[in-house]
């Protein structure tokens, strides 16, 4: 289960009263191309939702392996399947902006965490600001 420690705050570009962020210490990024990290979002009072996801860059798809429960244990997803992430605002944002710089996988778990501490990934930026 995610440490508050390792959570990871990032902005979903849309107003929302739910907070988003990524555990630093799930993130990896497998041979075959598919950038992992959990995904915790909490809400007004205790409302938290913690799954365990896949982004493949080049297609922007998204895949839930599974689900934390509040005892700290997981629960895998019944069925899971690549799915688009169409205008899901935060796994776009969290794709575009940090995970997927350039619609490519970033290269290590490392570039992942620096992306978002730094708010933004590198190459994004740059590209922003011409």
């Amino acid at each position: 289960a995610p440490k508050e420690r390792d959570l990871l705050p990032f902005d979903p570009e849309h107003r929302t009263s739910m907070k988003f962020y990524v555990d630093a210490a799930s993130i990896s990024v497998g041979t075959d191309q598919v950038v992992r990290y959990t995904l915790v979002v909490t809400g007004d009072g205790d409302t938290r939702n913690v799954m365990y996801e896949g982004l493949r860059c080049k297609t922007r798809e998204k895949k839930t392996y599974g689900f934390g429960q509040q005892d700290g244990t997981w629960s895998k997803a019944r069925d899971p399947q690549w799915e688009s992430i169409g205008h899901d605002g935060p796994r776009l944002t969290l794709s575009r902006n940090f995970l997927c710089p350039l619609k490519g996988p970033i290269q290590s778990a490392e570039e992942g965490v620096g992306a978002l501490r730094n708010g933004i990934h590198p190459q994004v930026q740059m590209l922003q600001s011409n």
